[in-house]
């Protein structure tokens, strides 16, 4: 915490019925008992991008970790979290904490040559979770 906000940035759902959205409340609502340095927001859904960043922006410290939250760190990892500024409207994530004198710090890994965006996919731990559950699925079946 005195390093530091860590922003965990999910995809979301705008649908209230999706599962998805029980799972990032549930998860909010523990990780804000635990640990006051971290909040979620999602590109759509119901913990908004507003929530997270400015829970951000109120954290006394100028260091915020965005952790993708998504299998992949793809689009939305590049251009609306990471994005630079584009004049559009609404600016990244990145952009407007970067105008709110935060430096901004994103986990990525050398891949094939190239850095990417570390999103969930890129842990082996969560891949043997999702081919474990396939596994069982499939059993069912």
């Amino acid at each position: 915490p005195d390093e530091g906000s860590n922003v965990l940035v999910a995809h979301g759902s705008p649908q209230t019925a999706v599962g998805s959205n029980s799972t990032y409340l549930g998860l909010d609502r523990y990780l804000s008992k635990k640990y006051p340095n971290v909040f979620i927001g999602c590109v759509e859904g119901i913990l908004t991008r507003e929530e997270a960043l400015n829970a951000a922006k109120a954290n006394p410290t100028k260091k915020v970790r965005f952790i993708p939250f998504m299998f992949v760190g793809g689009d939305h990892i590049m251009n609306d979290i990471m994005g630079d500024d584009d004049g559009s409207s609404e600016p990244s994530w990145k952009v407007e904490l970067l105008r709110a004198e935060k430096t901004i710090d994103i986990p990525t890994i050398m891949l094939n040559g190239g850095t990417q965006y570390r999103g969930l996919g890129l842990i082996p731990e969560i891949n043997k979770i999702y081919i474990r559950e396939i596994e069982r699925a499939l059993n069912r079946l």
